[in-house]
């Protein structure tokens, strides 16, 4: 039910900002506007947003902004691509998204308040997706990589593959996250 609040939050929120980017490009001008370069790479920031949030719903057909277990329809842990990096690229992918319009329509305010509000509902979402997930993927359902028999196991080797690369061994943490494997393969496949 709380993801359900904060998806009809979402969309009169980003809406809202939407419309206060140019108020406060035009005529409020609380920061100074952001050099060309800074725009140019807000408009990048948009593009690689857009192509995460669409290359994470092709990869996760039940990828949807509401939280509720779909295994009538066969659903399984997606953790493979995308999802074997970040455990929600979809939120991801929409805040670079938003971040990358702001930057673009040169306002640093409309960018600190959508990171905000987008950060803020995320942990929500992740919050209430983790407390379903845990009872419906904890080995008694398929994941997409047969090397992780739950989700709970899934979050414990992003968890480690994240501390391993924050201590400086990115080694390490592809070694955890299993991500060796995937160059490896990757590798004798091409040569």
């Amino acid at each position: 039910m709380a993801d359900r609040v904060v998806t009809a939050l979402l969309f009169p929120l980003i809406l809202a900002w939407f419309v206060f980017i140019p108020i406060e490009v035009f005529s409020l001008k609380l920061l100074p506007p952001p050099q060309f370069a800074v725009s140019v790479f807000g408009a990048a920031l948009f593009l690689i947003g857009f192509a995460i949030v669409i290359a994470a719903i092709y990869e996760n057909s039940f990828a949807v902004l509401f939280v509720e277990d779909q295994a009538e329809q066969g659903q399984v842990l997606i953790d493979t691509g995308l999802y074997a990096r970040v455990r929600h690229p979809l939120y991801t992918g929409l805040l670079l998204w938003c971040l990358g319009i702001a930057l673009w329509l040169e306002s640093y305010v409309s960018a600190i308040a959508v990171t905000v509000i987008l950060v803020v509902l995320s942990l929500i979402w992740a919050g209430v997706s983790l407390n379903i997930y845990k009872g419906t993927f904890n080995g008694d359902r398929p994941s997409a990589n047969s090397g992780f028999r739950s989700y709970s196991s899934f979050l414990s080797r992003l968890s480690q593959a994240l501390f391993h690369y924050l201590a400086g061994d990115p080694l390490g943490a592809y070694q955890v996250a299993g991500l060796v494997y995937l160059f490896r393969a990757g590798r004798s496949q091409t040569g």
